[in-house]
């Protein structure tokens, strides 16, 4: 860390950083034109920097440190090599500390002309409209000093943060609590502290994520010209050292995109998330982590609107606390998952439990991979009737449960559809046997050794999918490749069949059939399948009658 010894006016080095450096003042301002670099203060031509705009705020700035008894200052303009990648990423990472360090930090508002009349903390005044409360850089350099004392353009003090944290608070959503004690920050949503950069700016799009790492506790590289990628790799970096679900609690700018990616474009996407706060300990919530898939999560999922589910995030908008926050997912087959409808929370009721569910939600989509995936359930196989899964809510009458499905990766529970992605070639089965309700009534329609199974698929270079039903009786050849899909497939499509009877007596007998319908959802090709009875008990569809698995 290099200091300015405001007698000599020369930068000395200390090693350690702020909390082994001798005591000094810190300078907090909003860049201009012809500010004094490193290599400026520190050349054998220095007499001509006192000709540039921005060596009046340094010299100011050890004028009232000397005034104020301390030997040292720091300015970021001349005290840190810029041209040098590795001591700039290391000053970037170090900032927060070093305001934090210092024991006085110099706000010096340039646009805040020294005759004034208007209180600084009135809101129509040009402190509170000025630009150094609108700019990236300056939200740590507010928070993170102790002492903080605010001067005009003409160095007149104008206030401290002490003094104006009611008004700085009403101004910047930061609580008061933590603008005089920035110990407190780390016990906030993380939510409500991106909300506090949603409206400010930064010149390089970069340095929007790179101002908050002091924020969030994080370090990372810098990485000039990757863009909005940096604010990715900042959400990154927070959800390796925290579970807070909050991270996810922000709202998508634009409804022209119908698929989002679990990471929030930039920090304005937070900017309804500034009363957002924590239902319980982020300690109780389950771990998530990042994998080249997607962050991975075990968690709860609640049954949702149109085929989509609410993932809760275990917070709640101040206002309503009683209600949990939760945000819309879209399975896309493979446990793949995006966030949808991202313009709005959902809520999750009260005592409604969610199905566990190990999920991986893409980190960020673009706007062609969302198109993409608008698709994804292009020549899907859904069962639409006359079908229930063991352990889950029935919603039909049939006799029969799945208790075996495969390939499970595929499967999307809700509408109960295997995801294909439009692929060529595929194969999907499922094992069905008498509910365990049906046997504890002892049913007489139902024995314990009645089963079924239904395999199905498209084969390459075919453009019809077809469809199957077998029992062990008649096609013990297709049970033996249960674990097998591959050759479950050869075998089941050589042996269609689209019924098959089942004993429920010693002489009596009774029908079970499949029947295969294209039909369009969403404008895509799916393939449904219904289970039809014969039992004149069991609900069955009329012709040209169905139901998707649920709505």
């Amino acid at each position: 860390m290099r200091l300015i010894n405001v007698e000599t006016m020369q930068l000395e080095e200390f090693m350690g950083g702020g909390g082994q450096a001798p005591k000094y003042a810190i300078l907090s301002h909003t860049w201009e034109d012809e500010e004094v670099t490193f290599q400026d203060f520190t050349s054998v031509h220095r007499d001509t920097i006192s000709q540039k705009k921005g060596y009046g705020k340094i010299k100011k700035t050890c004028q009232q440190a000397r005034k104020d008894g301390q030997k040292y200052a720091w300015v970021d303009t001349c005290c840190i090599d810029k041209t040098s990648s590795a001591e700039l990423t290391e000053a970037i990472n170090s900032m927060f500390q070093w305001y934090m360090d210092a024991v006085l930090c110099y706000v010096w508002l340039a646009d805040l002309p020294s005759d004034e009349g208007i209180k600084p903390w009135d809101p129509n005044s040009k402190f509170m409209k000025g630009r150094w409360l609108t700019r990236g850089w300056t939200l740590q350099e507010l928070i993170a000093p102790r002492q903080v004392e605010f001067y005009d353009q003409d160095w007149n003090l104008r206030g401290t943060k002490g003094e104006l944290s009611v008004a700085l608070s009403q101004a910047t959503g930061i609580s008061v609590e933590v603008l005089r004690d920035a110990s407190l920050l780390y016990q906030l949503p993380i939510a409500q502290r991106m909300s506090w950069a949603a409206t400010r700016q930064t010149t390089r799009i970069e340095d929007m994520a790179y101002c908050l790492l002091g924020i969030f506790d994080v370090n990372m590289p810098m990485m000039y010209g990757e863009g909005s990628k940096a604010f990715i790799r900042l959400q990154e970096e927070i959800a390796k050292e925290s579970n807070d679900l909050s991270l996810f609690a922000w709202k998508a700018r634009s409804p022209n995109q119908r698929y989002h990616g679990i990471f929030a474009s930039t920090p304005a996407e937070f900017v309804d998330s500034g009363l957002i706060k924590l239902n319980n300990d982020p300690g109780f919530n389950n771990e998530f982590m990042m994998t080249n898939k997607g962050l991975r999560i075990d968690t709860e999922l609640h049954s949702g609107k149109g085929g989509t589910y609410l993932l809760g995030l275990n917070c709640s908008q101040a206002t309503n606390d009683h209600e949990q926050l939760g945000i819309w997912v879209s399975p896309h087959g493979g446990g793949l998952y995006s966030r949808t409808d991202a313009t709005e929370f959902g809520v999750v009721q009260q005592g409604d439990i969610g199905k566990s569910t190990t999920m991986f939600i893409s980190k960020r989509i673009s706007t062609a991979r969302s198109s993409a995936l608008e698709g994804s359930h292009s020549h899907a196989f859904m069962f639409r009737h006359g079908f229930d899964v063991l352990n889950q809510p029935y919603t039909s009458s049939a006799l029969f449960c799945a208790n075996f499905i495969q390939p499970k990766s595929e499967w999307d529970s809700q509408r109960r559809m295997f995801i294909t992605h439009g692929a060529s070639a595929f194969v999907g089965c499922t094992l069905l046997i008498p509910k365990p309700s049906m046997l504890d009534k002892q049913d007489k329609r139902v024995r314990s050794g009645n089963m079924f199974m239904i395999v199905f698929g498209k084969t390459e270079g075919s453009k019809e999918p077809w469809l199957t039903i077998v029992v062990p009786e008649s096609s013990g050849d297709v049970f033996q490749h249960l674990h097998d899909l591959k050759k479950l497939g050869a075998a089941a499509s050589r042996n269609i069949a689209r019924s098959v009877r089942l004993k429920d007596g010693p002489k009596e007998t009774w029908t079970i059939s499949v029947s295969l319908e294209n039909i369009l959802i969403d404008k895509e090709v799916v393939h449904c399948i219904d289970i039809i009875y014969s039992d004149p008990s069991v609900d069955k569809p009329e012709k040209g009658e169905g139901r998707r698995g649920s709505h």
